[in-house]
């Protein structure tokens, strides 16, 4: 989210020591937040968070109560393609499912 977002890459393990520090859901003892991807396009990042919440709820063990991106967001399909270009599709099932427009 942006709360965590930084100006440089470098930044990313800064960003993770701050979330870990006050997480909400530590007192659920979810384990530490570990970096998947880098990027300064936050458009791809927004995404690729979105992308991470679906696989893991799928695999029922997200934290997640609910969607970060709204399946009414007008920019969905723009955060999408920028997080496909980017870092392609995190599973062909959920690929599939934005192709279908399901997810």
């Amino acid at each position: 989210s942006g709360k965590y977002t930084g100006n440089e890459i470098s930044d990313a393990a800064r960003i993770m020591r701050v979330r870990d520090s006050s997480h909400h859901k530590n007192i659920d003892s979810f384990d530490v937040g570990r970096i998947d991807q880098v990027s300064l396009n936050s458009d791809a990042i927004r995404e690729r968070e979105q992308m991470m919440i679906e696989k893991l709820k799928r695999k029922g063990i997200s934290g997640n109560e609910r969607k970060g991106i709204s399946p009414r967001n007008k920019k969905r399909k723009r955060y999408l393609q920028a997080a496909l270009k980017l870092f392609g599709a995190v599973s062909i099932v959920l690929y599939f499912m934005y192709l279908c427009n399901i997810g």
